[in-house]
């Protein structure tokens, strides 16, 4: 009976039991409503989905509901099957179940199986979201073709079977329509999922909708799908149901993951206009679902696979979320529907005084102590403390909107941080309510939170600005009736921010301290915490004697009323105050100071004044009755005890220039001590916030654009008291203040902009208090100025001021008394107030006499003294140096100057009447706090005090709406709830937010029409747009923020990904760098390493390759010692037997030749063909051998590069040695090894010594040459480098043409050499004009390659010379004496001088002498060699031109080696060969060595007696010149010169005397490239022939000269068939083969020029024949002992100089004579010579050539003819 009439479609009593049909399995899952069961049918077998509600009673409208959609409409493929409901009954009605029996979905919520994949990061793909939305949307038209609507879609109300297929199921929310546009009004379903207009039903009872809020549910499941969560689910549900209407329409927070089209599914579900939203079935057509339709059984394929995976990895159901009916919220299913409480009251729709005080009291009953009003936070004082304040917390509103998060004091914090970072604006924070409301509580926790978010600069800062709280507290705040920690003073305190948003300083302001709290306080009231806390803390730490303190006279005190605080609670307080003077930097002797004030004014308050009896009639005079508290403040304060009596107890008075004195009496006296009080506790406190802001002040100034600043205003609350005297009113004047700056900014600013920019908007009537502040602070008829008037009477009193104020203030809010009574009331925004007028003139003069501010001036305390120094600002504060510099520098050196003379005078303007009175310090407080204020963007936290008891956890609605009510919040949340609280200027909201809606590209232009699209592009709604600003509420601000803050996320976090990149890849360079550094370094290290490990070890090869050389040159000594003699032995053997063998011989040939004749006569002659084979076999092996013979020759000749000089000088060596060891060391000179040395004179000497000796003996009977004129060495050297020049320059055209044209020649076609060959005479004539070869003869070397004397054999021992030529050359030196080299060049030059010209003779005076040291080292030659070589070849400078920048082949003096200096006539002896003597037998050739050993003992005899001779001719020498002038020198030289001639028989010349001066010149450098000029010339590169050598003039008429003589002498006859002259060139005929023979035959009938002797060689004229002037110095000869002895020039001086035109003509015939000569005779060919290093300049070296080589210059260039 229970269920009867309790549902119209189910019938509860006709419900089967299910347990007899039906068996419970596992659970499934569980929702807001029930749990769902897996069930086992027992009578099929089948599972079955059980879903089981309870509470029917309470549920019936959601059992309904679904039961009628199960059983009309479950046949849809997208719809479980329904089996029937069945009702299980139970011990109680509460106790019943109702089973929903359905088709089973083991597949699970499509929520639980995206969780999954994000669990392994993984998610669904795009035809995966596409395949689930377009099921579950079919299932929906189905729906709403049958007039249902679901009401909440999710991704847990869409289940998946074992298959895949989708069926969508919970229609417990589900609503049957009357007709498919039929509407609702019930505000239902789960918060996240639900549309807009859903959730507006409940706010506004006017709204509805109809079937399109499930589209908007499929878009939010679309996103669930994408992402895993619907948006906003990190909101409490309630906050998310009033973020819905206000936002935009969510989107993808990654869309880049999903294909486009999905983003264009969700905006088209996503549309809050209902309007403007497509119905389901218009969803069926869009891209995304229909282009899935391909693919269904893939996508059920891989979505049957997921869940099989899924549930072997076991999978845990996800937690249903709650959901909301009728404006309640049901969390799960046990829990019953709450009402849900907003957290902004600007939400509410029916708005009145009590539903907003129900709302407050039902959130202060669940500890939500803060509600919003928009944006204005509401708080109300708990009086307890519900940890809302942790770092959890902090963290918590960092960086978030408001609607993210609870209500909370720090989200104000938070919106006022974001603001100063996104529009660059100062922020103020204006704390207001009455006392005991939690202001000042507020600010503590904003400055908290404000710090934490700043992150200051370095924790100390944060730490130093949050000690500034507790020393303001303990030296500003006291008890009063109805707070025990009231703010008896305004504090304003300024955070200093840079543009980032981090703190960098602070400022304190502080406004109308209530000084008159020092000296007396109300009843139930104590005096300033800090008086209560330093003799609780210096009692605690036993200083009290220090500053003239006793626990006894804390009683006694007057000033210091006791409080119900524990003293234990006071020393805690008073530590923590120390630390904070601590943290903040105050020094000890500053703590210390500031005790001994306070202690002062405890000591001041005990002095007590009686009345000094008096005689006369004069007035009374005050006294002291006891002394001791006086003593006890004159030493606190450093002042005399006198003078501080006289300060007390009398006064000065100036009139007219004369000062008069009258003592006080005793009420006088007692204002002087409370006034004194006052002032030193006055000027403490803002000496203590002057010193705060000292430390704490930023260094930048204060106007810096730089510079930001967040203000907290904490100002005393509004107060009505039993008794309100002059400090309520001073209060409630301030409070009525900041309510009218709270109604401007909110209503009256808002509401013009409204109409100025036509905006229609219902204007919010407001209480306006403007005429209540004109009543108390106009001028002149205000009520402060009416009594600062009346102060200024002196006879004036309360009577009179009260009598003013009733006759002068005409305002209905002043009221008058009915009685006489000394008071009045005001009619304040807040309520009416009554003041007593007791006491109000003199609390408002507060005059301070003159003679204490001089008096304390007199202290020896400096900071005291200072004190009443400074001077006092329009505040009545005083004045602090760094509100002008702010630095602290300025205020410790402005404190450090001796104030005594800074401030001595009594006048300052700040100590006068007419500006002491508290009205005028207040009035101008009040402008300096609203123009603080005004600066900086607003932000307001309203204060309310739940009850008056200061009980916790008590709520009184009357208290609360009284504070409601005089704050103006109703009228607030009107003016939220309609109006606009962000106004922007078009240009300021493009400059912001353009980047949020606008391409980088777009040009966007400060327009009313860019604004409105971009709020369209950003898809808010709600806005508007006036003239010139846009109008947007204070969600919409929000929002925009949050958009710019997750917008500049993610550009800053690309810049710092692009940062990260740049700094990697230039640290990747910098390692690179490095290592390639390092990698040099260490390579570096390396080389200079193994540079130093080769050196040291080939120092060590060398070393021992040194030792091993030495052992074997001992060891080949002592071999060719022992080899030697067994020569000797062998050869005695020898010819022994060869004596006997030419016995034998004779008498073998004798029997041979019988034998022979016997033999021809009986034998028959060889057969013909026999004897013509063996012919042809030796002809064939003769030229074969041939052919590999010159092969080889000249294989070797090429790779060896051996010359005709080589030749030539070995044959020269062999021609003048005496025996083989002589010519076996002079080829040792040479270059050649022992072993070849050895060979070659094994081979070849006895052969060449026998032919140079016939030669010799034949050419004696020829006759002598004619000696021609000689040509001058400079004419030599021009002629030869031009005829070099020329001669290569034809040899490269040739050597072009052969290389161009002549072909290949093949082995066979080489031909046997002819009889009659001999060698083209260039190869005899240009080495012999070039100087390189050593001596001989010319009959030597014309035929020495023809007559077969040296063949190939005598090449191969050449070979071995030619390979240590050049490393022999750098050793190869000869020694000689210095003497013997400078006495034999003198000889040579006094010889010469006679047969050269005046000019030659002229350049020789007075230099011949001048010889360097090493000059001539190594190139000296013997005065013999003119026997064995001709003059024209002697007298050339030998250059190789095979080597050129090598060491040039130096002329040979054999016994140079033993003899440094030997004598011309020993000289002969020792190199003269027999002239026609055989060669010698093997008797003779003993003997001849046994000559040879007594010879050389001879010689060295002689040289010794030489060297004596040399020594005293030196001393002789030296004595003439001390004893003879200088110029005897020329004459000395002449008659040293001619010794010789007239002495011939003497072994040596006498010595030359020196001349005075010599000349020292620099060594010539080896390898220099002029050294075969310089070292070699014998006229000085300084002597006057080389000046003379320069005059061209001279040259060229010199070489004239000497061409027409040569040419009268002698010509060329070419008519005798000897040549004739071809095209211009000379040929020779066939058997004339060279120039000697040429010659020779002219000159006798000989045909063979072999048959020439030495002097027609000596004489051959060359000129005759080259038309070249190569002419023979015409040298003197001495006979000695039938010798010849001549004076050898060493070498000519050659210079560059010009050629005349003829001898450049016979320079071609000669080049082409012995070039084309091979027309005729290929053989003598003349192949191309190196004449390149000829070719250089032999002036000299040039000037950097000089420096770099250390040559001395040479003396400067003569001057030319003319000049002078």
């Amino acid at each position: 009976m229970a269920y009867n009439g309790l549902s119209q479609h189910v019938d509860f009593l006709r419900l089967s039991n299910p347990t007899e049909r039906f068996e419970l399995l596992d659970l499934i899952g569980e929702g807001t409503y029930g749990e769902v069961y897996s069930a086992k049918d027992k009578h099929t077998g089948r599972k079955y989905a059980v879903k089981i509600l309870e509470s029917i009673a309470d549920n019936i409208e959601e059992i309904e509901e679904e039961y009628l959609v199960l059983r009309d409409l479950s046949k849809h493929p997208n719809i479980p099957d329904f089996a029937g409901l069945f009702l299980k009954r139970g011990a109680t009605v509460e106790d019943d179940q109702l089973w929903f029996v359905l088709e089973l979905c083991t597949g699970g919520s499509v929520t639980d199986l995206v969780q999954g994949l994000r669990n392994r990061g993984s998610r669904l793909t795009n035809n995966q979201i596409a395949y689930i939305l377009r099921e579950t949307v079919h299932a929906l038209v189905f729906l709403h073709e049958n007039h249902c609507m679901h009401r909440d879609i999710k991704g847990h109300n869409i289940l998946l079977t074992e298959n895949g297929h989708v069926k969508l199921v919970d229609f417990g929310v589900s609503s049957h329509l009357a007709a498919t546009m039929a509407r609702r009004n019930t505000s239902v379903g789960t918060p996240y999922w639900m549309a807009p207009e859903v959730i507006a039903c409940e706010q506004q009872l006017d709204q509805s909708y109809d079937s399109r809020c499930d589209v908007w549910s499929i878009g939010i499941t679309a996103i669930e799908l994408a992402e895993g969560d619907p948006p906003l689910c990190e909101l409490h549900p309630m906050r998310a149901l009033f973020q819905i209407p206000r936002n935009p329409p969510p989107r993808l927070t990654h869309p880049e993951n999903y294909s486009a089209m999905l983003s264009d599914f969700i905006s088209e579900c996503l549309v809050k206009d209902l309007e403007q939203r497509p119905f389901s079935k218009e969803l069926i057509t869009h891209p995304f679902l229909k282009n899935v339709g391909p693919h269904v059984d893939q996508v059920r394929y891989e979505l049957k696979t997921e869940i099989q995976k899924q549930r072997s990895d076991g999978r845990a159901p996800r937690q249903a979320e709650a959901t909301t009916k009728y404006g309640k919220l049901k969390s799960d299913r046990k829990s019953k529907p709450q009402k849900m409480y907003i957290d902004d009251l600007a939400a509410l729709d029916v708005l009145t005084e009590d539903t907003i005080v129900e709302q407050l009291q039902k959130r202060f009953e669940n500890n939500q102590i803060y509600t919003y009003i928009g944006d204005i936070l509401v708080a109300v004082n708990p009086f307890s403390k519900l940890g809302l304040y942790t770092t959890f917390h902090q963290k918590k509103y960092s960086g978030k909107t408001r609607s993210d998060n609870p209500p909370h004091i720090f989200a104000v914090a938070d919106a006022a941080h974001q603001a100063l970072v996104h529009q660059k604006q100062n922020q103020a924070i204006v704390i207001s309510g009455e006392s005991g409301s939690g202001k000042t509580e507020s600010a503590n926790l904003l400055l908290k939170q404000l710090v934490f978010l700043g992150k200051a600069v370095t924790r100390n800062l944060e730490e130093r600005i949050l000690q500034v709280n507790p020393i303001m507290e303990a030296f500003g705040n006291a008890r009063t009736g109805i707070n025990s920690n009231s703010s008896r003073f305004g504090k304003y305190l300024e955070l200093t921010m840079a543009r980032s948003g981090k703190v960098n300083g602070a400022r304190i302001f502080v406004y109308l301290l209530e000084q008159s709290r020092v000296v007396k306080q109300a009843e139930a009231e104590g005096n300033f915490h800090i008086f209560y806390y330093m003799y609780d803390g210096l009692q605690a730490e036993k200083r009290l004697e220090e500053y003239y303190l006793h626990p006894s006279y804390r009683k006694t005190h007057r000033y210091l009323q006791e409080t119900a605080t524990l003293p234990k609670t006071n020393v805690e307080r008073w530590k923590q105050l120390l630390a904070s003077f601590k943290v903040l930097g105050f020094r000890d002797d500053e703590v210390d100071m500031v005790n001994r004030v306070l202690a002062a004014i405890l000591n001041l308050g005990d002095m007590e004044f009686g009345e000094m009896d008096s005689n006369d009639n004069t007035d009374s005079k005050a006294r002291v009755i006891d002394v001791a508290p006086m003593h006890r403040v004159s030493k606190l304060l450093g002042v005399e005890s006198a003078d501080l009596l006289e300060a007390l107890t009398s006064n000065s008075v100036v009139t007219r220039g004369e000062t008069i004195t009258r003592h006080n009496n005793v009420a006088e006296a007692c204002t002087a001590r409370d006034a004194m009080a006052k002032g030193l506790y006055g000027r403490l406190f803002d000496w203590m916030v002057n010193q705060i802001n000292s430390l704490l002040v930023h260094n930048k100034p204060n106007n810096n654009p730089e510079q930001l600043a967040v203000g907290l205003l904490d100002i005393f609350g509004f107060e009505n008291f039993n008794k309100n005297s002059f400090e309520q009113l001073c209060i409630n004047i301030a409070n009525e203040q900041i309510q009218y700056y709270f109604n401007q900014h909110i209503f009256t600013w808002e509401q013009q902009e409204y109409m100025a920019e036509g905006i229609p908007v219902d204007l919010v009537e407001f209480a306006d208090n403007r005429p209540v502040l004109d009543m108390l602070l106009s001028r002149p008829l205000g009520l402060l100025a009416l009594l600062d008037e009346e102060s200024r009477f002196p006879r004036s009193n309360d009577r009179s001021l009260i009598e003013k104020f009733h006759n002068n203030i005409k305002s209905k809010f002043y009221q008058r008394p009915k009685s006489d009574a000394v008071c009045f009331a005001i009619h304040h925004f807040a309520g009416r107030v009554v003041y007593q007028a007791d006491g109000f003139l003199e609390k408002n003069r507060n005059f301070l006499p003159a003679e204490i501010i001089q008096l304390i001036r007199q202290s020896q305390y400096d900071m005291i003294r200072f004190l009443f120094q400074c001077p006092i600002t329009k505040t009545g504060n005083l004045y602090s140096a760094i509100q002008d510099t702010g630095s602290r520098q300025n205020v410790s050196n402005f404190i450090k100057v001796d104030t005594k003379e800074k401030f001595n005078s009594r006048g300052l303007a700040s100590q006068s009447r007419a500006q002491q009175t508290v009205a005028t310090y207040f009035r101008y407080s009040l402008m300096d706090l609203l123009q603080k204020m005004v600066t900086g963007t607003p932000q307001f936290i309203r204060c309310i005090k739940p009850n008056d008891m200061k009980a916790a956890k008590s709520f009184e609605p009357v208290k609360v709406l009284k504070q409601l009510r005089y704050t103006g919040v109703l009228e607030t949340i009107r003016i939220r709830q309609h109006g606009f609280s962000h106004r922007l200027a078009f240009a300021e909201f493009l400059k912001r937010y353009h980047f949020l809606g606008y391409g980088f590209e777009e040009r966007v232009v400060a327009s009313r029409e860019s604004c409105r699209l971009l709020l369209v592009r950003l898809k808010m709604d709600g806005w508007a747009l006036g003239k010139s600003k846009v109008f947007l509420k204070y969600y919409h601000f929000e929002y925009l923020s949050k958009l710019y803050e997750e917008h500049v996320r993610k550009i800053i976090l690309v810049q710092a990904c692009v940062r990260r990149w740049l700094a990697k890849a230039f640290i990747k360079r910098e390692k690179q760098m490095a290592a390639q550094r390092v990698a040099r370094s260490a390579v570096t290290l390396q080389k200079h390493v193994r540079g130093w490990l080769t050196r040291r070890r080939m120092n060590k090869l060398l070393r021992e390759k040194q030792e091993k050389e030495r052992i074997e040159r001992e060891r080949l000594e002592k071999e060719r010692e022992r080899l030697e003699k067994e020569r000797e032995r062998l050869e005695k053997e020898r010819q022994a037997r060869e004596k006997k063998n030419n016995e034998q011989n004779k008498a073998k040939q004798a029997f041979a030749r019988a034998k022979l004749i016997h033999q021809m006569s009986n034998s028959e002659l060889i057969k013909p063909s026999e004897k013509h084979s063996v012919d042809m076999n030796n002809k064939e092996n003769e030229k074969a051998a041939i052919v590999i013979q010159s092969y080889y020759r000249g294989y070797t000749i090429r790779k060896m590069k051996l010359t005709p000089e080589l030749e030539a000088k070995t044959k020269y060596i062999l021609g003048i040695a005496k025996n083989r060891v002589e010519a076996q060391r002079m080829m040792q000179k040479e270059g050649f090894s022992k072993e070849d040395a050895a060979r070659i004179i094994q081979r070849f000497y006895r052969t060449h010594k026998s032919k140079n000796s016939n030669k010799e003996g034949s050419r004696k009977k020829g006759p002598a040459p004619q000696p021609s004129k000689p040509l001058s060495a400079k004419d030599q050297q021009v002629d030869l480098i031009a005829f070099s020049q020329n001669v290569h320059m034809l040899n490269q055209e040739i050597h072009k043409n052969l290389r161009a044209t002549k072909t290949g020649i093949p082995l066979d076609a080489i031909e046997k050499l002819p009889n009659d060959y001999k060698r083209p005479p260039g190869f005899v004539l240009v080495p012999g004009l070039l100087g390189t070869v050593p001596g001989g003869e010319f009959t030597k070397y014309s035929s020495f390659r023809s007559s077969g004397d040296c063949d190939h054999e005598m090449t191969k021992e050449l070979i071995q010379r030619q390979r240590n030529l050049q490393q022999q050359q750098q050793h190869q030196r000869v020694d000689v004496n210095r003497n013997d080299i400078i006495g034999d060049r003198k000889v040579e030059l006094s010889e010469r001088k006679q047969q050269l010209s005046n000019n030659w003779h002229q350049a020789f005076q007075g230099n011949e002498t001048t010889v360097q040291d090493n000059k001539f080292k190594g190139m000296v030659r013997s005065n013999n060699h003119h026997n064995n070589e001709p003059a024209h070849i002697r007298h050339i400078p030998a250059f190789s031109y095979l080597n050129p920048n090598g060491h040039q082949i130096l002329r040979y003096s054999p016994n140079n080696v033993e003899q440094h200096s030997p004598s011309p006539s020993s000289r002969d002896q020792s190199y003269r060969q027999p002239e026609s003597t055989p060669s010698p037998s093997a008797g003779q050739v003993k003997v001849k060595k046994q000559s040879s050993k007594q010879e050389y003992k001879l010689k060295e005899k002689e040289n010794k007696e030489k060297k004596k001779k040399e020594k005293k001719a030196k001393k002789d020498k030296e004595k003439e010149k001390s004893t003879s002038p200088t110029s005897g020198t020329s004459s000395a030289l002449s008659s040293s010169a001619e010794k010789p001639r007239k002495e011939p028989k003497k072994k040596a010349p006498m010595p030359i005397p020196q001349p005075s001066q010599q000349i020292a010149q620099k060594r010539i450098i080896d390898h220099h490239e002029y050294q075969n000029i310089s070292e070699e010339t014998k006229i000085d590169s300084k002597s006057p022939v080389m000046r003379m050598f320069g005059d061209t003039n001279f040259l060229l008429n010199h070489r004239r000269r000497a061409q027409n003589q040569n040419q009268k002498e002698s010509g060329l006859s070419c008519g005798q068939g000897v040549c004739e002259l071809m095209n211009g060139v000379y040929r020779f005929s066939p058997h004339v083969t060279s120039f000697a023979e040429l010659e020779s035959n002219k000159g006798s009938n000989r045909s063979h020029p072999s048959t020439m002797d030495a002097k027609e060689y000596h004489h051959l004229n060359v000129s005759k024949y080259l038309n070249i002037d190569v002419k023979t110095p015409n040298l003197r000869t001495v006979k000695h002992h039938h010798h010849r002895h001549h004076m050898s020039s060493n070498s000519s001086s050659l210079s560059s100089g010009s050629s005349g035109s003829n001898s450049l003509n016979s320079f071609d015939s000669v080049e082409q004579a012995i070039i084309f000569q091979k027309n005729k005779n290929a053989d003598s060919y003349l192949g191309p010579f190196n004449f390149r290093q000829l070719l250089r300049p032999t002036q000299g070296p040039t000037e950097s050539l000089r420096k770099r080589k250390g040559i001395n210059p040479p003396s400067p260039p003569p001057l030319q003819r003319g000049k002078s």
